[in-house]
């Protein structure tokens, strides 16, 4: 106690309590760029835990719907109702009912357009050498 009250008393003498503590202005300026850095720092970080955390939302939904429909087509398959990929294969038999309509129509116009020579198709041969 005895040292502390010594440098008190010695510090008092001096006058260094009177003096007025002053900062840089560059100092400041400092503190305030390194506050709103660290600041923006932790938004950026912040925000990214965030879009992570969508982002594994999204991925958990889509996983838990394709097991759903998983489940649910092991169960109509169980059941016996086995229906499969609907609309993939009712477009692809779409496609080929028009492009066999379209090839009727356009042998018809071929007919209808040249009565006496009907087109025979040709049954490829294989050559002999």
């Amino acid at each position: 106690k005895q040292w502390y009250q010594r440098r008190v008393a010695i510090t008092a003498g001096d006058g260094r309590g009177l003096q007025d503590n002053t900062m840089n202005d560059n100092f400041a300026k400092f503190a305030e760029a390194l506050y709103i850095a660290d600041r923006k720092a932790r938004e950026a970080v912040d925000a990214r835990v965030n879009l992570e955390k969508v982002r594994a939302a999204k991925e958990k939904e889509q996983k838990e719907a394709q097991l759903r429909m998983i489940a649910q087509r092991a169960r109509e398959e169980r059941s016996g109702i086995i229906r499969e990929n609907e609309d993939e294969d009712a477009a692809e038999r779409d496609e080929l009912r028009q492009q066999r309509q379209r090839e009727r129509q356009r042998e018809q116009r071929i007919r209808r357009a040249n009565p006496g020579k009907a087109k025979k198709k040709k049954v490829p041969t294989a050559t002999l050498r």
